[in-house]
Parts: C-alpha cells; sequence; structure tokens
C-alpha cells in the first residue's frame, strides 16, 4: 500500500503504510525517506536515507533502485527520481 500511496503523492498514507511493516527492508526506507521529503520532514528524510547508504552503503536510485521499480510512465519515475533526490539519497547510474 505505501508504494500506492507515494505514487498517489499521499505521502502521509504511504508512511503511516510503511510503518506497518514489522522489519523494514532499504528499499522501504528509500521510500520513507522520499516520503518525509516531500512532506518537509527534513530529520525524518535524513534518518531513513542514513539507514539505507549504511545498509547498502552503494546505494543509487540508478543502479539500485531504479531497476525494482516498474512504473508504466515515465512522469512517476520522474516523481520517485525527484523525491529520491530531495531525500538527499544519490541519483547514480541512470538516474541523471
Amino acid at each position: 500500500m505505501g508504494r500506492a500511496y507515494f505514487v498517489a503523492r499521499r505521502y502521509a498514507d504511504a508512511v503511516e503504510a510503511f510503518k506497518r511493516i514489522g522489519a523494514p527492508d532499504a528499499f522501504h526506507h528509500a521510500f520513507l525517506a522520499a516520503c518525509h521529503a516531500q512532506l518537509g520532514d527534513a530529520v525524518a528524510a535524513d534518518a531513513h536515507a542514513r539507514e539505507v547508504l549504511r545498509r547498502i552503503p552503494g546505494f543509487s536510485f540508478g543502479a539500485t533502485l531504479l531497476p525494482i521499480l516498474y512504473y508504466k510512465r515515465d512522469s512517476d519515475i520522474a516523481h520517485h527520481r525527484e523525491s529520491i533526490e530531495k531525500a538527499g539519497l544519490p541519483l547514480g547510474a541512470n538516474g541523471s
């Protein structure tokens, strides 16, 4: 549900959905960082971004996250890329 809310730009709802995951992985933290960045909560975005980089030191949007995203519209990819960048995570290969 968190991913669907994120795409719908319902960031607060996405955060609540991701909070229900008992053991969030690095990708969940990346979504949470992006959501908090869009909500203007730089402290929470930074905390989740640091957790992503702790778990995947070479993380980048283009090399690590983009390959597992299955967006149909380019605008959704652009939205996600912008959100990741706003959260302070690296864009990397093909993330421009």
